[in-house]
C-alpha cells in the first residue's frame, strides 16, 4: 500500500491545487489508478488497522477443554474446527478462525510421538545398534523430519513386523 505521506501530500496538491490530469499523475508517479482514488479520499494516508488476536497460549487451553469434553462423545459428535472456532469466538468475543484451531490441535508432540514409535519398531526389527547406526545415516535431524514421512515410515514398519505391547498410552 502506499504510504509515503510526503509524495501522498504533491500529489493531492498537483491535482487539486494545480489541475494536472489524474492520467498524467498515474502515468508519471506509476501508481494504480485505484490508490489514486484513495489519495483523492483521504488527506493523509489512512492508518494501517491490525486486527487482535487472541494469544495462542490462552488458545490452547481452551481448544484443550474444548476437545477432552468431545472425545468423552462418538467420534460423529465431535466438534469440528470450524465449530470449535465458533464457540471460542463466542467466547472470547474475538475472532477465532478454524486455520487457528487446526494448527493448535495438531502440535508438534504428534511428531514426537510418531518418532517414539518409529524408533520403538526398528528397535524391534533391528535391534539397539543397528538402529544407532540407521539413525546416525540420516541427512536430517531425526525430531525435523516432515511428520507425513514420519507416518508413512511409522505404517511401513507396522505392517513390516507384529504388532508392539503398548508401553505408553500417548503413543496412540
Amino acid at each position: 500500500m502506499f504510504r509515503d505521506r510526503v509524495a501522498w501530500a504533491a500529489i493531492r496538491r498537483a491535482l487539486l491545487e494545480d489541475g494536472v490530469s489524474k492520467r498524467r499523475i498515474c502515468r508519471e508517479t506509476g501508481i494504480h489508478w485505484t490508490t489514486l482514488q484513495k489519495i483523492l479520499r483521504h488527506e493523509t494516508p489512512p492508518a494501517f488497522s491490525k486486527r487482535l488476536r487472541p494469544s495462542a497460549e490462552s488458545l490452547a487451553g481452551e481448544i484443550d477443554r474444548v476437545v477432552a469434553a468431545g472425545n468423552l462423545k462418538p467420534r460423529d459428535r465431535r466438534p469440528t474446527p470450524e465449530q470449535i472456532a465458533a464457540l471460542l469466538t463466542e467466547q472470547t468475543g474475538q475472532p477465532v478462525t478454524p486455520v487457528i484451531v487446526r494448527r493448535l490441535r495438531s502440535p508438534v508432540l504428534r511428531r514426537d510421538h510418531a518418532w517414539s514409535e518409529v524408533l520403538q519398531r526398528l528397535d524391534a526389527a533391528l535391534g539397539v545398534e543397528a538402529r544407532k547406526i540407521m539413525v546416525d545415516l540420516l541427512t536430517v535431524e531425526p525430531d525435523r523430519l516432515p511428520l507425513d514421512r514420519l507416518k508413512k515410515l511409522r505404517s511401513a514398519l507396522r505392517a513390516a513386523s507384529r504388532p508392539l505391547p503398548i508401553v505408553n498410552d500417548s503413543l496412540r
